[in-house]
């Protein structure tokens, strides 16, 4: 299980979407766009499922060394 995360273009850090989900589960969901009010700014971020990705315990954000899969 992992958490779904979202980077905020403001503060230039990810944050957790609220959303637990493995990777299998994340990559059957359809194409999406929604707003998510984000912790670090405060303000509403426009995202897509494409914006997100599944991060999982010990791993970084997408392309780091040790960074989870992109979905």
């Amino acid at each position: 299980m992992g958490t779904l995360m979202v980077h905020c273009p403001v503060t230039g850090q990810d944050f957790f979407s609220g959303v637990e989900t493995d990777r299998l589960s994340f990559e059957r969901l359809p194409a999406f766009n929604a707003m998510i009010r984000c912790p670090l700014c405060g303000v509403d971020h426009a995202w897509s499922k494409i914006d997100a990705w599944v991060c999982e315990r010990g791993e970084g954000r997408p392309g780091d060394a040790a960074g989870s899969m992109r979905i």
